[in-house]
C-alpha cells in the first residue's frame, strides 16, 4: 500500500501531455520507496531532492468550507517545473499500481462550467461557471484523460462525488463508477444534501475499494490527506 500526501491539481489550462507520454512508457520495476528527508506537506513523502514550494496566486481569508476540516480558500500553483516533476512520478506509481482508486471533486468540472463551493478568493484562478444548462456540460481534459486511464486498464474504480455525470459523457464505465453523492441523471440516485446520508449500498462499496486500493489519487477536490 502506498502512504502518500501528494499534492496534485488538475487544471484544464495546464499541458498534461508529459503525464499521458509517461503512463504509456515502459517504466522501471523497482518498487517506490518513501524517504522522509525532503518530506514537505505541499509535496509529499516521495520526493527525493528538495522542491520549491508553490506560489500562492489568489489570497483569501475565508473558509473554503465552513464547519469542517478545512484550510483557508487561497489558492497556489506549482511552477512547471515542479508540476512536470509531480506528473512524472504520479505516471510511476500509476504503472506500478494494480488496484488504482481516484476520488474527485468539484475542481474537475469547473473547466466545464459548472461552479464549485470552495473557491472563494475574489481573483481566484478557477474557472468561472457559466450561464450554460448544467445538464448539458461537456467533460473537461480531466474527465476524459480519466476514462482514457481506465480503457487502458491503470484505473479500476472512480468514487465521484460530483452529480454531473461527465464521467459517463467521458466514455467511463457507470460499473466501475462510484457516484456516492448522488446524480442528477439517475432517479435511483438522488442528490445528497450536505447534512443527509449517504446510500448504505454505495457507502459499502466505498469502503470495499478503501481496503482495496493500492493507490488513490484525490483530484478536485479539498481534502487533508493522513
Amino acid at each position: 500500500v502506498f502512504l502518500v500526501a501528494m499534492s496534485l491539481t488538475v487544471d484544464d489550462s495546464i499541458t498534461t501531455s508529459a503525464l499521458s507520454q509517461s503512463a504509456d512508457r515502459t517504466l522501471s520495476d523497482a518498487q517506490i520507496s518513501i524517504p522522509s528527508t525532503f518530506y514537505s506537506p505541499m509535496h509529499g513523502y516521495l520526493i527525493t531532492e528538495p522542491w520549491d514550494l508553490p506560489r500562492l496566486v489568489a489570497r483569501s481569508s475565508e473558509q473554503a468550507r465552513p464547519g469542517y476540516d478545512s484550510e483557508d480558500a487561497s489558492e497556489y500553483l506549482d511552477s512547471p517545473e515542479v508540476l512536470t516533476k509531480k506528473m512524472r512520478l504520479l505516471a510511476k506509481m500509476i504503472t506500478q499500481s494494480q488496484q488504482f482508486v481516484v476520488y474527485t471533486g468539484a475542481g474537475i468540472s469547473t473547466a466545464a462550467g459548472i461552479g464549485d463551493y470552495a473557491s472563494k478568493a475574489q481573483k481566484s484562478v478557477v474557472a468561472k461557471p457559466l450561464e450554460i444548462n448544467r445538464l448539458k456540460a461537456m467533460p473537461t481534459f480531466s474527465h476524459r484523460f480519466l476514462a482514457k486511464l481506465e480503457s487502458r486498464g491503470h484505473l479500476k474504480h472512480w468514487i465521484q462525488q460530483n452529480h454531473d455525470g461527465l464521467a459517463q459523457k467521458a466514455g467511463y464505465p457507470k460499473e466501475k463508477l462510484n457516484e456516492i453523492h448522488g446524480s442528477w441523471f439517475d432517479r435511483k440516485n438522488p442528490v445528497v444534501l450536505m447534512d443527509d446520508g449517504l446510500r448504505p449500498d454505495l457507502f459499502e462499496w466505498l469502503c470495499v475499494w478503501e481496503t482495496r486500493a493500492d493507490l488513490c489519487m484525490g483530484a478536485g477536490n479539498f481534502t487533508v490527506w493522513y
